[in-house]
């Protein structure tokens, strides 16, 4: 005879202890099916320094990367808004980020037989605007101090690796007032050096996108930022490095944004990312067509 409550304590056949454990995995796993789904992992981080010679001095890179994705520069140690929102792209996305480390400064500093020079890091990518940049403080330099330059120019090209990405990105910051979308308008310090401007009404010109292809303008414009397009005939030989990548056909795009604008460039470089994205999808499409 079985005894009043033993039933209870069974269900197909199974003991109490066993029929909750049971129970359990049941409501585990049906908790389970209505889980929000899990993030994709970050790509494994790392950071190194890069040195490279200069004259009697060595300038150090700092190079963080995190797995496949875009290579970011960031010319001038000054800028750390721009330096926080590449980073912070680069953990979450992957991709690698690049920083001249010149202790906080705008110009880079070096010894050259016992004489300091100086000069700015987006300012050496030509032979005209190397002995330029470097005029502007310390006179007229002579040719192995130029040279000196021009050598470590190119190393930097060589550690970023132009070649290896379909687009060469550079991150910035300005101060108000200063260098902004409206330098290229009629009566502005860049009028006539742009091919085409786009400013929409509201927007902070300080908060731009200055570029050399015209797809990835026509692109960033339906985005909403305010695009300048460089004009290849009519830009000002600077030594910048968008004036490098123009006569090299290599596409630039300088993400631009005031000091401190620290969620409007993170907008800006997610904007980028679409842009891209898309840019990649039709070339590889484009591709197979003509294969």
């Amino acid at each position: 005879m079985v005894r009043a409550g033993t039933r209870s304590a069974k269900i197909f056949g199974m003991s109490r202890p066993l029929a909750a454990a049971v129970l359990a995995l049941l409501l585990a796993a049906a908790a389970g099916c209505h889980a929000q789904p899990t993030q994709p992992a970050r790509p494994p981080f790392d950071s190194e320094m890069v040195a490279l010679p200069l004259g009697e001095s060595e300038v150090r890179l700092a190079v963080h990367t995190a797995g496949q994705g875009p290579s970011f520069l960031v010319l001038h140690d000054s800028e750390d808004t721009a330096a926080e929102v590449g980073l912070e792209a680069v953990r979450a996305r992957g991709g690698r980020l690049i920083e001249v480390q010149s202790e906080g400064r705008r110009r880079v500093h070096f010894e050259h037989r016992g004489r300091t020079w100086s000069f700015d890091p987006n300012r050496i990518f030509t032979d005209g605007g190397a002995p330029w940049t470097l005029r502007e403080h310390g006179g007229e330099p002579p040719p192995e101090v130029v040279a000196e330059v021009r050598r470590f120019a190119e190393a930097l090209v060589g550690v970023h690796g132009p070649g290896s990405y379909p687009v060469l990105i550079t991150l910035h910051n300005n101060t108000e007032g200063d260098y902004s979308a409206a330098s290229y308008l009629p009566g502005g310090s860049r009028d006539g050096h742009a091919a085409a401007l786009h400013l929409p009404d509201g927007a902070d010109p300080d908060d731009f996108f200055f570029v050399t292809d015209r797809a990835i303008y026509d692109a960033l414009v339906q985005e909403g930022f305010p695009v300048v397009l460089q004009d290849p005939e009519r830009v000002e030989d600077d030594g910048s490095l968008s004036v490098w990548a123009a006569r090299r056909g290599i596409p630039y795009v300088n993400v631009e944004a005031q000091h401190w604008h620290y969620g409007q460039q993170k907008r800006m470089l997610e904007a980028l990312s679409r842009v891209l994205d898309a840019h990649d999808a039709v070339r590889d499409a484009a591709g197979t067509l003509t294969r």
